[in-house]
């Protein structure tokens, strides 16, 4: 038994650092840099980590046991091929990793990383090539013996950078207290036959490119007669997270304080949710990556399509998600495209409900649904509906088919096919002409072109909005110079029944407006921006000085 653990520990401690590294230290360490883009927190996060930790030790422990005692040699030989590839896995994924695609959704072109795959390369054979030199210098067996020094200097490493996130980064920090509210499809069909305020918000769609389409195809010239359309409205954010809250709440996330902490206290103080309130209005808000976590929040915006779960995941599916990103992180960079990284999705991660689904902003699952059929309540009813619209990957074309390498151009077409579509169900259900329509984007869109090393060019979402039983022989178009941050104004008017064309009275035509422009990976630095000019006139955007940085 002796002479067997002699022989065999190295494989043990290798087996379980390297499980260690990809299924505790890993997951850890995504969750620990990117904690707001979680709906989870880190009690649910360690236990499929623990599972798929231990499932791969055992695993490899058990393979090379079988080897040991088939055949000492091959034993020997599989000893040194796990520790060359447990060593170029752990450079691969703590040191080559400057240059890994940004997980935004956006299809990635592997073909574009030949330097990375080329550094891989170079970086396994000079490992390989060392290790052959060593062995022969030192023998196999004092080769084994060190690459288990090594082994245990990394797990070392690993976990000192471990405890410095555990000081540094509210990691434990619960997100919610005592459940997870998140939104389902329940009452997705119902609809208000007295009144019905309903904000439809297509992701990502440009103002520019949507206006475009629509001058351009006249089978929709119909679709938007009843509303008013602001071209000139500007977002403050560039990207969906900071955007939603703000949209729902009109408070601005300008890193004062956690992300979590602002998105409870603006639902708290929401001037809409209390306008909804007192007008007797039923609340529904579809939003996928919007949870509730704070149950007072929940409460005072009276939101009633919402599940509350503790602790409810599929383990299988997360534990799936979970090893996506390690595999995307450490595995060679010519491989790391079968790691199926572009479809990483926590959100369905969670268990599905036993009296509904949660709700999904995939488009077609959306419009099948209404579909359906729509059922009609004297109750006021609020929807809030936010849609992937034309957000990548572009997969769709302009008649909602799947279509193969689609353009941003198919999917603003399809976004307006869509939204024709839907009107179409609410006329012929007779809930049109008695509700409030919002038309809008989290923001806008820049084509990569326009944003090499910047996003500064999504600041132009689209607008359209029409009143309470509004009528137009034709679309109105303002010129009036839009923020975000006046939709509470504009949602208190429309609910005192004012038309669309009657809103932002008290704008003023040579207004400066701000937007905060942070680069994906990194929303914890905000750069303000300021316009006197036109929203989709990003050349005369210019920087305030001003800097909003998150306080760790």
């Amino acid at each position: 038994m002796k002479k067997y653990f002699k022989e065999t520990w190295v494989s043990y401690l290798i087996a379980i650092v390297i499980s260690f590294m990809l299924f505790i230290f890993e997951p850890i360490n995504m969750y620990s840099s990117n904690i707001n883009d979680f709906w989870f927190d880190f009690n649910i996060l360690i236990k499929p980590s623990i599972i798929v930790f231990l499932i791969s030790t055992i695993g490899i422990i058990l393979v090379m046991n079988i080897l040991y005692f088939i055949n000492k040699k091959l034993f020997k030989i599989s000893n040194i091929i796990l520790f060359i590839g447990f060593l170029c896995t752990y450079i691969q994924g703590n040191y080559l990793v400057g240059n890994l695609p940004v997980l935004d959704g956006t299809p990635i072109d592997w073909s574009k990383y030949i330097v990375d795959n080329i550094i891989t390369v170079v970086m396994w054979l000079i490992v390989i090539i060392i290790s052959i030199i060593l062995c022969k210098k030192y023998k196999i067996s004092n080769y084994i013996k060190y690459s288990g020094y090594v082994t245990l200097a990394i797990f070392a490493m690993l976990n000192i950078s471990l405890i410095t996130t555990f000081a540094t980064k509210d990691v434990f920090k619960s997100k919610y207290f005592d459940v997870i509210s998140t939104s389902t499809i329940k009452n997705i069909n119902k609809y208000s036959n007295n009144k019905n305020f309903i904000i439809f918000l297509l992701d990502a769609v440009d103002s520019k490119y949507f206006s475009d389409s629509l001058n351009s195809i006249n089978e929709y010239s119909d679709t938007f007669k009843d509303f008013t359309y602001y071209p000139d409205t500007m977002s403050i954010h560039p990207f969906t997270q900071e955007s939603i809250p703000l949209i729902l709440t009109g408070k601005v996330f300008e890193n004062q304080e956690p992300y979590l902490d602002y998105s409870n206290k603006a639902m708290k103080e929401s001037s809409l949710f209390n306008e909804l309130y007192n007008n007797n209005y039923e609340v529904n808000v579809y939003e996928k990556s919007f949870n509730f976590y704070d149950k007072d929040a929940l409460k005072i915006a009276n939101i009633v399509n919402t599940a509350e779960d503790k602790d409810q995941i599929n383990t299988l599916k997360f534990i799936k998600e979970e090893s996506k990103y390690s595999l995307f992180r450490y595995l060679p960079f010519f491989i790391k495209k079968y790691s199926k990284i572009e479809t990483l999705d926590f959100n369905i991660t969670k268990k599905v409900l036993s009296d509904g689904d949660y709700y999904s902003d995939d488009n077609m699952k959306f419009l099948n649904e209404i579909k359906k059929g729509i059922t009609k309540d004297p109750n006021n009813n609020f929807k809030f509906i936010h849609l992937d619209g034309a957000h990548v990957p572009f997969n769709f074309d302009k008649d909602l088919n799947l279509k193969k390498n689609a353009s941003y151009k198919d999917e603003v077409e399809g976004c307006l096919n869509l939204t024709n579509q839907y009107f179409q169900i609410l006329k012929e259900n007779d809930v049109y002409d008695n509700s409030v329509i919002i038309v809008m984007a989290d923001h806008g869109f820049a084509m990569e072109s326009d944003f090499k090393t910047t996003f500064e060019g999504r600041q132009n979402p689209i607008l359209f909005i029409k009143g309470y039983k509004e009528k137009h022989d034709e679309m109105i178009i303002s010129d009036k110079k839009i923020s975000y941050v006046d939709l509470k104004d504009a949602y208190k008017d429309l609910l005192e029944n004012k038309k669309s064309n009657d809103l932002f009275l008290n704008i003023n035509s040579n207004r400066t407006r701000r937007y905060l422009f942070y680069v994906y990976s990194n929303e914890k630095h905000m750069i303000e921006y300021e316009t006197n000019d036109k929203a989709w006139e990003t050349n005369k955007m210019y920087k305030t000085g001003k800097e909003f940085n998150l306080k760790k």
